[in-house]
């Protein structure tokens, strides 16, 4: 749990103070900026499945005791089990194989720089989306706030070094 509230505090940083958090990220290599997004990625994915789990159950309980409904408590923890999982999936997907296209489809845009250097800058910049892209009232709003930080602060570190032991551009 340590290892995860060190990484929040570190992406939570680009929130309140991204200038600091991009001039930090030239100190960080692919690997790691990678393993903290990846670990993040699942947390923020199991959060909105639970998230979507207990609004699900607490509707339920709403209509049962408020309105007089009749709930089948167990299928309903079934169907949200299973919705729930699915969006834990969705998060996967879109956080991972979906992210890496958008990505090489931004890149025709953002020539300079090497691929890495502009990898890491997305991955930082997607951290509004993962920190609160569980609430789901806030997501579009997350994604704008992503998509201006990935144009702001790409426009302001055209070219970070790579460093030693990194992967490198290819």
């Amino acid at each position: 749990m340590g290892r995860l509230s060190a990484i929040v505090r570190v992406w939570s940083t680009v929130l309140y103070d991204p200038l600091a958090a991009f001039t930090a990220l030239k100190s960080r290599s692919l690997e790691q900026v990678l393993g903290d997004y990846l670990l993040l990625l699942l947390c923020s994915g199991a959060l909105g499945a639970v998230f979507y789990l207990l609004t699900s159950v607490g509707r339920a309980v709403y209509y049962h005791f408020v309105l007089g409904a009749q709930v089948e408590y167990i299928r309903l923890l079934n169907y949200a089990g299973g919705a729930a999982m699915a969006i834990f999936m969705l998060f996967l997907f879109a956080g991972t194989f979906l992210l890496f296209f958008i990505v090489l489809v931004l890149r025709l845009f953002f020539r300079q720089g090497s691929f890495v250097e502009f990898l890491r800058i997305a991955l930082y910049s997607l951290s509004p989306v993962l920190l609160f892209g569980w609430v789901l009232p806030v997501v579009l709003a997350m994604f704008v706030w992503a998509a201006v930080l990935l144009v702001s602060y790409r426009q302001t570190f055209v070219h970070m070094e790579t460093r030693r032991g990194s992967l490198r551009d290819r």
